[in-house]
């Protein structure tokens, strides 16, 4: 244990995160111990520049990062070995000098109040944290609406299902 990890528990609960570089801010911790249906999956976290990349695994089907597109290369390496990134890949810069890595399924581009849920559901958030996510933006009925017609997709196989 180095001498940040101590501080990382204290941010992360009782996991663990593995970290390569500095600690990742506390402001990208708690970002995913409020989403993550797994805090599990924390313990396989890396961090990538000011962000954190963490594995897909139990409901969680696929993940992305931004970083530093001089160190695609070793972000690459590392994310490869650490393990739980299929399908690695990344994405022309969004700002200069920034990338961004994506790694297993794909999500939709968010055009709807369903879409944003079967990303939720793919980025492995809680269906607390989807509904957090969507009251912010959307109106409620249009929210309950959205979730009936995304678990009717998932249990006609048009989706991944998620028991709620």
């Amino acid at each position: 244990m180095n001498s940040n990890d101590e501080d990382v528990v204290g941010l992360a609960g009782r996991h663990r995160i593995i970290l390569l570089e500095e600690d990742a801010t506390a402001a990208v911790i708690a970002y995913y111990r409020e989403r993550l249906d797994d805090l599990a999956l924390l313990d396989g976290a890396v961090q990538v520049g000011w962000d954190l990349a963490v594995p897909i695994g139990g409901r969680r089907r696929g993940g992305y990062c931004e970083g530093f597109e001089d160190e695609a290369d070793e972000v690459t390496a590392r994310l490869t070995a650490a393990g739980g990134f299929p399908g690695l890949m990344h994405m022309d810069a969004q700002a200069e000098g920034v990338i961004t890595f994506q790694w297993g399924e794909e999500p939709r581009d968010a055009r709807s109040v369903r879409d944003e849920i079967h990303n939720g559901r793919l980025y492995g958030y809680s269906e607390s944290a989807i509904a957090a996510h969507l009251a912010r933006h959307y109106a409620s009925r249009t929210i309950r609406r959205a979730f009936l017609v995304a678990d009717r997709e998932a249990s006609a196989g048009r989706c991944a299902t998620v028991p709620l």
